[in-house]
């Protein structure tokens, strides 16, 4: 039982970390379209 849910809170982890790094990404694109746009 530890064991999965060490695996489950990891997952839940990662998947917030990804959804950062995807927010962030998406922040940076935007400042360089606007960039490259003025």
């Amino acid at each position: 039982i530890q064991n999965a849910y060490a695996k489950y809170v990891e997952d839940q982890n990662l998947k917030e970390m990804n959804d950062k790094l995807a927010v962030s990404n998406g922040q940076l694109e935007f400042l360089l379209r606007q960039k490259l746009l003025s």
